[in-house]
């Protein structure tokens, strides 16, 4: 069911419209500049009839999912609102205070968010263990749990090869994003700022829906 999510999404629509064209769709977790990032990995697909194909398959009839945010994330949530409805599942959301949210999200009671942030550390395997490994997801609302990708990010974490490192945080990347859904890359939005001449390395914002609450069919 988290993939025909994924697959109602319209994110350059969603990018040219709500976003005025100021960010990328998204293809995975790691956004441009972090380490883990592959360039040549596509855009998350759009495929509404194919995501009601699944619906269908899965018997997953009359869904309803509770989506709460903060103000800032309200446009983007109430956008794949509509998406969703389109293959058949509504969406109520939820706009919440920052106190209340990061009181609920600790506590695990989070069915569905979209999250924004930005990474401190640009090291995809840190970045991700931080929302997704099984000895923190509870605390962030992800709730996932997969010895798979706990095993390649422990792996990536504890490998001093680049290459290596990369390949196993890549692979833990699209075990997260197009294997389990545990969680739904959007969009990575652009964000103006003012530097020195000559200094690189700063990227960037992320949108995802969290999504791993949800039963499954």
């Amino acid at each position: 069911m988290r993939e025909a999510l994924s697959l109602a999404i319209n994110r350059q629509e969603l990018i040219d419209t709500v976003l005025s064209g100021a960010a990328t769709p998204a293809g995975q977790f790691c956004a441009p500049g972090e380490e883990g990032h592959d360039d040549s990995m596509e855009v998350l697909p759009y495929d509404p009839e194919r995501a009601k194909e699944l619906l269908a398959e899965a018997g997953a009839t009359g869904l309803t999912l509770t989506c709460e945010v903060t103000q800032p994330q309200e446009n983007v949530a109430v956008v794949l609102q509509s998406y969703w409805h389109e293959i058949g599942v509504e969406c109520e959301v939820q706009t919440i205070d920052n106190g209340v949210y990061t009181s609920e999200r600790a506590n695990g009671e989070l069915q569905i968010t979209v999250a924004r942030w930005t990474t401190l550390c640009y090291v995809g395997a840190e970045h991700m263990r931080t929302y997704f490994h099984s000895g923190s997801s509870d605390k962030k609302s992800s709730f996932y749990a997969n010895p798979d990708f706990d095993a390649l990010i422990e792996g990536a974490e504890a490998d001093l090869n680049k290459d290596s490192r990369i390949d196993k945080t890549i692979e833990a990347d699209k075990l997260l994003t197009q294997e389990d859904y545990a969680c739904i890359p959007v969009e990575y939005p652009w964000a103006p700022y003012v530097c020195a001449d000559g200094l690189t390395g700063i990227y960037r914002i992320y949108t995802f829906v969290f999504t791993n609450k949800i039963e499954m069919a």
